[in-house]
């Protein structure tokens, strides 16, 4: 993949956005998680006025059509979905023994590398 791609943005065009989780992982393969997903994308579109065409969530990633918003550009948007949905996996405790588990193990130092850092590692 080439290093030096261009972000073209302020045109008021559709945006295409795939990321995946770190290495992969199905970190997303719950429902209550993608709950929480789709949750954290209705609060930052409210927020930052950008309207969302279409959205898949798979296991280990999601796939985002969304339209820009003038002051924010979506870049900016995918680092804010990210962090708050990792913030909020981070923070949630370990589940009683009478609920069923996490769909991953629950090792806080896993949930540290819930995305991975550079976007193109997928």
């Amino acid at each position: 993949m080439p290093k030096n791609l261009k972000r073209i943005t302020g045109r008021g065009d559709l945006h295409f956005i795939t990321f995946c989780c770190y290495q992969r992982r199905p970190l997303l393969a719950s429902a209550r998680t993608r709950n929480l997903a789709v949750q954290i994308l209705k609060e930052i579109r409210a927020r930052y006025h950008f309207r969302i065409v279409g959205y898949v969530i798979m296991p280990e990633h999601l796939h985002l059509l969304i339209t820009e918003s003038r002051p924010t550009p979506p870049s900016k948007i995918i680092q804010i979905f990210k962090q708050r949905l990792s913030r909020r996996m981070r923070a949630r405790k370990r589940s009683p023994k009478n609920q069923l588990p996490l769909p991953f193990p629950y090792d806080r130092n896993l949930l540290r590398c819930f995305w991975p850092a550079r976007p193109l590692d997928c």
